[in-house]
């Protein structure tokens, strides 16, 4: 009996030992325990699970934050390799299964970005990151890793990645680039964009010494008190200058440049640069037509008084040359006609001159004008024509493409102050007339060559040429649906190609004209509200045999049109003070349509695309025998 208390009493102390055992160890597990707790949280927190695969054994345990990233509840399935491996994209399986065999005999661990299926179908990216543990001896015990889920901060790169193209984008779209300087290290940056804007290598080196040597100098103290500005207010400045660009060229540009303090103190410069080298030029053009547009304003106001006088003072000084010629009225006559030519160049220019478009033979045009351009060209200069054996018929006015010859003939005797020969050819090719001038000048250079069409550019010595030459023919061509061009070498001369589409067409016969005025003679309305102009239109009228009624306003025309009426032909000036002539015959053909009509302007910009109605239109000044044959022509019905 004594012997069985004795180990009852034994077992019951080895029995405390143990719970003391246990309680002790128990103590230790807490913080262990507690440190388990606080590494699922942190996976929790950053999505990271952990797992471990014992290769012996292949069995493989993992964290409850890999339980969700897989799409499972903490303990709802059992681990495995075969339920990590189906978790894996298809298109990544493979990769992931040969990293895992070449851990077996690479010691160094592998990382890769992998997708993996989430249990409700979705994709998520992860970074598995995975190192071996082997035993003293080398052998594989088990493979430890982490996966990570990396789905937002790849979506979040992404749309970084998707805005930096999309701000490299309008960079280059807006020829823009960015520049930065640390006031601490005074080191500046360029971005790419900057230095493809400025034309150096992407490996040149960024300085504010560099940048402002590309500056022209006269422009550098201005960018110098920009920058102060910028500092001294924290506030973007911007200004406007020129850049010369290491690889050739010079471009306009904008830059924009703002200051960031730190704690009161200057952190950075940081700006933008673009490029406005086409808004530059735009702006320049776009002064330069309102200038012209100025001019043409200008050209207009006083042409119409200006050609009131000419056609007076050419109207009279032909009346006397006709009864009593001198020298010193054909002198006049001359002066007028100077004058009158420069009018018409003027306005041609401007495109305020009237249009009288009609069918024109180029080959007749040019045979009549010889003479003259001979006269102008001078005794040194031979003008030779060189007429095609086709009728070269054109759309067009007659008068203006006597104006562009004339201009062309000039600017080639100008080219030859030693003398030489002018050749003007004329030809049908491809349904087109082509008219060339050529001359054995001193040609003119490459660079010069662009602008010879410019307005007001000219390569003459001052008070010789106006710089309105070519430009004015540019703007008759353009005007008849024509187009020009220039070829020329330095020492050898200069041709000038017009080309025009080609009309077939017929022009009336003068002696039909001739024989016909006899018995076009009749009862004339003539309306104009310059006296002198007015007089002189009376007494050519009147001295060919018609019969003349004169008013100076469109009420005086409309009451003698009522009183003394009807009339064979009416002309009018297309500007009067109480209206235009336009209206009133239009007014007066309502009446009676058969009524003919003869326009006569100087100036007249309101009716330049205007249809021409049972008439044709006389330019001021007009010589008497000009207005007789349109007179003509209108009344036998061939104009």
């Amino acid at each position: 009996m004594a012997a069985d208390l004795s180990e009852v009493a034994m077992l019951r102390s080895r029995v405390a030992e143990l719970d003391a055992e246990l309680a002790r160890r128990a103590d230790e597990l807490k913080p262990l325990a507690a440190r388990e707790a606080l590494l699922a949280e942190a996976e929790g927190v950053v999505h990271l699970g952990s797992w471990v695969w014992d290769v012996p054994s292949s069995r493989i345990a993992w964290s409850d934050e890999l339980y969700r990233i897989l799409g499972h509840a903490p303990g709802s399935v059992e681990p495995s390799i075969d339920l990590f491996f189906a978790a894996i994209h298809a298109d990544d399986r493979a990769g992931v299964r040969e990293s895992s065999m070449r851990m077996a005999t690479d010691p160094d661990p592998d990382t890769r970005v992998v997708r993996v299926v989430h249990g409700d179908g979705t994709e998520l990216v992860v970074q598995l990151d995975g190192t071996v543990v082997r035993d003293d001896e080398g052998n594989v015990l088990r493979i430890v890793g982490t996966m990570h889920d990396i789905t937002e901060a790849t979506a979040r790169e992404q749309q970084l990645v998707q805005s930096a193209e999309a701000l490299r984008n309008a960079y280059s779209l807006g020829k823009m680039g960015y520049w930065t300087w640390d006031a601490s290290t005074e080191h500046m940056e360029w971005s790419e964009e900057l230095k493809e804007l400025l034309g150096v290598a992407l490996d040149h080196p960024s300085s504010v010494k560099g940048f402002l040597e590309m500056v022209p100098k006269a422009e550098r103290s201005t960018i110098r008190d920009f920058k102060e500005q910028a500092v001294a207010t924290g506030e973007a400045q911007v200004v406007s200058h020129r850049i010369e660009r290491p690889s050739g060229g010079e471009i306009h540009v904008v830059m924009i440049t703002e200051a960031k303090y730190e704690d009161g103190e200057l952190d950075r410069l940081h700006g933008t640069v673009m490029d406005v080298t086409e808004r530059v030029l735009l702006e320049r053009r776009f002064l330069q037509a309102q200038k012209m547009d100025a001019l043409g304003r200008l050209a207009g106001g006083v042409a119409h008084d200006f050609n009131n006088l000419l056609t007076v003072i050419l109207g009279n000084a032909g009346l006397l040359a006709r009864f009593s010629p001198s020298s010193e009225v054909n002198e006049i006559i001359q002066a007028g006609e100077t004058a009158a030519n420069l009018s018409s160049q003027l306005l041609a220019f401007s495109r305020h001159s009237p249009l009288n478009t009609e069918w024109i033979d180029v080959n007749a045009v040019a045979d009549k004008t010889a003479a003259l351009l001979r006269r102008v060209a001078g005794v040194d200069v031979d003008v030779r024509l060189e007429l095609s054996a086709e009728r070269c018929g054109i759309l067009g006015d007659q008068t203006q493409l006597d104006q562009v010859l004339l201009n062309l003939v000039v600017n080639a005797r100008d080219a030859m102050p030693e003398g030489g020969t002018v050749r003007i050819r004329t030809a049908v090719v491809d349904d087109e007339v082509l008219i060339e001038v050529t001359d054995q000048g001193v040609g003119i250079d490459s660079e010069t060559l662009e602008h010879v069409f410019d307005p007001f550019f000219t390569t003459k010595p001052a008070g010789v040429g106006t710089g309105l030459g070519l430009s004015t023919v540019l703007g008759i061509v353009k005007r008849f649906g024509g187009q020009a061009g220039i070829e020329s070498t330095v020492g050898l001369g200069t041709k000038v190609r017009l080309c025009f589409p080609w009309v077939a067409g017929e022009s009336p016969s003068p002696s039909v004209r001739q024989s016909t005025r006899a018995a076009a003679q009749g009862s004339v309305l003539v309306v104009d509200d310059d006296p002198g102009v007015l007089r002189i239109l009376c007494r050519f009228l009147e001295d060919a045999g018609y019969s003349v009624t004169s008013a100076d306003s469109i009420t005086d025309g409309r009451a003698a049109f009522a009183g003394q009426g009807p009339f064979r032909l009416l002309v009018t000036d297309l500007l009067l003070p109480d209206g235009n002539g336009a209206q009133l015959a239009a007014d007066l053909l309502a009446e009676q349509p058969e009524l003919k009509v003869v326009y006569v302007t100087g100036y007249a910009p309101r009716f330049d695309d205007a249809p021409i109605q049972n008439g044709a239109l006389v330019e001021k000044p007009f010589q008497r025998q000009e207005l007789l044959d349109t007179v003509d022509r209108v009344l036998n019905g061939s104009s």
